[in-house]
This record gives structure tokens, sequence and C-alpha cells, in this order.
């Protein structure tokens, strides 16, 4: 009897290991992982032109709205098709690409234009926020590998950045 109970602990050990093994398997390893967003760099102080207090403004949201697109289209490059990769770059990339974009959105969310523009600056501040939760929502969507949503995030991230453009490009 105490050999078959060796035999059993023995072959449950074994079972074990494999769990345990199957488990870091399944995980992925380093390369594979969602890393945590990023902190976003601390913006500089907004310098202002006394002469045409909207020209930085127009210049800086048209500036950050071009990276916007220029790093979906390089993200796109690097990953063409519009396809949800399974290889071991995609998810750190997307994290990394979706990291930066939250943040050019968030320090173009931190400008301020005159008093008598707040319809401007709300319009404005609203399609970032939207913007954002896209980004967020595209993130989750590798982090949890739904290739469904991640469709989704795709076909929507274009209307999202041109309505960044609109509203930017309303500016006076």
């Amino acid at each position: 009897m105490s050999r078959w109970l060796a035999s059993l602990g023995a072959v449950l050990a074994v079972f074990a290991v494999a769990g345990v093994a199957g488990l870091v398997l399944t995980c992925g390893d380093a390369d594979t992982a969602m890393p945590e967003p990023a902190p976003c760099p601390a913006p500089s102080p907004t310098p202002t032109f006394r002469r045409d207090p909207l020209g930085w403004y127009r210049v800086t949201m048209g500036r950050n709205t071009e990276r916007l697109y220029n790093l979906t289209a390089s993200f796109r490059d690097e990953y063409p098709d519009r396809k949800f990769y399974r290889s071991g770059g995609f998810r750190p990339a997307f994290a990394r690409y979706v990291d930066e974009t939250i943040c050019i959105s968030q320090y173009l969310r931190g400008l301020t234009l005159p008093p008598d523009l707040a319809a401007i600056e709300t319009a404005l501040d609203h399609a970032l926020d939207e913007f954002t939760a896209h980004q967020l929502a595209g993130r989750e969507a590798v982090q949890a590998r739904n290739v469904s949503e991640y469709r989704d995030w795709d076909k929507g991230v274009d209307q999202h950045l041109a309505a960044l453009r609109r509203v930017g490009t309303v500016v006076p």
C-alpha cells in the first residue's frame, strides 16, 4: 500500500510541476506581456506669443494632431492588414503606441484658450476625452486578447483622429 501511495504521490508531483510549467508558458514571456501604462512626461510650460496668442495654440494643436496620425500610421506599418497579431512583440508595441497617444492627448487637454473661446475649448476637450477613452478601450482589448474588441478599436480610431483634427482647426 505504501508503494502505491508513493507512486501516486510521484504522479501527482509530476502533474503539479507540469501544471505550473503550463501556467508559466500560457502567461507568456516578458516580450509578450502587456506592460503597465507608462507615466506621461511632465508638460513643459506653455509659451505665449504677445502678438498672436492663438498662433501658438494653433501650431501646437496642428503638430500634435499630426503626431497622433503619424503614430497610428507607424503602428499600422509595423503591423499591417489592420489585424490582431499573435506575435510576441505586438502587445508591447501596441501598449507603447497607446500610451504615447494618451500622453499627447493629456498634454493637449491641458492647453487653455482665452475665455471668449470657451465653447471651442469645451468641444476640443470632449474630443480629446473621447479619443483617450477609445485608446484605453483598445489597450484593454489587446491586453485581454479580445480580437473582436480590437477590431472595433481599429475601426473607430480614424474617426476619433478626424474629430480631433476638425475641432482643432476651428480655432480662429
